[in-house]
């Protein structure tokens, strides 16, 4: 286990199980088998890794550091989504497929919700089974992501949805500073 000290801290990294994770509590729990306290993901944590939400059983490579409250997620080192199946939409699209769009709503507890295309007023139905194919546990109002979309009898539906980040791994991109490059 890899351990670093920080502002007097002691951090230790360690791999574990997302247990759970509600984007509009703006937080979730971690759970790894060498501790048996769950380990607290906040939404900021997240957010700074570049992902608005995180699917339940993905693995993740984390540092944690112990709070008064208790452990808690510092950083993610690596998502791991849980076995997709073979008909996953993410896998089957390469990112020049995708555009960019906006979530106009997404309620969590009906799993659905509805984005639109950057330009275009037309609302586009997005399902939860979309977001867990990209390891996303939801998604906010007015976040920015990036679908694949395409008409059906009933009007435009998401075949697949990633972040930003995400596009920007699928193009070869690094991150520095913050900012992707090619």
């Amino acid at each position: 286990m890899e351990m670093r000290p920080t502002n007097s801290e002691l951090v230790r990294r360690m791999q574990g199980r997302v247990k759970w994770f509600c984007q509009s509590r703006g937080y979730g729990f971690v759970e790894a088998p060498e501790i048996a306290e769950d380990i607290l993901l906040h939404q900021n944590t997240l957010t700074r890794n570049g992902q608005s939400s995180i699917v339940a059983d993905a693995q993740v490579d984390v540092f944690v550091r112990q709070t008064p409250q208790g452990l808690q997620v510092t950083e993610l080192i690596n998502i791991v989504k849980p076995d997709e199946p073979e008909n996953n939409a993410c896998a089957t699209h390469g990112a020049s497929d995708f555009v960019p769009a906006r979530v106009k709503w997404y309620d969590e507890k009906k799993g659905f919700g509805f984005v639109n295309r950057f330009g275009d007023p037309e609302d586009c139905f997005v399902h939860e089974r979309q977001l867990g194919q990209a390891g996303l546990g939801g998604l906010g109002s007015g976040e920015a992501v990036c679908v694949v979309v395409e008409e059906s009898h009933r009007g435009a539906v998401v075949l697949a949805v990633r972040t930003w980040s995400q596009i920007g791994e699928d193009k070869g991109a690094t991150k520095q500073g913050g900012q992707w490059v090619q």
